[in-house]
């Protein structure tokens, strides 16, 4: 019985924000860091575009993050980081 609790706190541990933001941290996600932004769009005949942009990490919140790309600030979420969402990605820049 106390395997499976102690199962169960680790797998609920890894759906809360202070796992996802300890996890960002350890990949290197830190104010200042640049970041490359890729967004996947379909048009409307079907097509895959892919959308590059890029900017820099600004202020790290417990749910969010902030980057400045292009002189405007827009916020993203550590899923979008971490790899575990579709349409949108943010990668750190070498």
């Amino acid at each position: 019985m106390l395997v499976r609790n102690k199962m169960i706190t680790e797998r609920d541990e890894r759906r809360t924000a202070e796992w996802l933001r300890k996890e960002a941290a350890a990949r290197g996600l830190k104010a200042g860091r640049k970041v490359r932004i890729e967004t996947m769009q379909i048009d409307g005949g079907g097509a895959h575009r892919k959308m590059i942009r890029s900017g820099h990490v600004t202020m790290l919140h417990p749910y969010i993050f902030v980057c400045e790309v292009g002189g405007i600030r827009e916020c993203f979420r550590y899923n979008e980081f971490l790899g575990s969402e579709t349409g949108r990605r943010v990668q750190l820049n070498e």
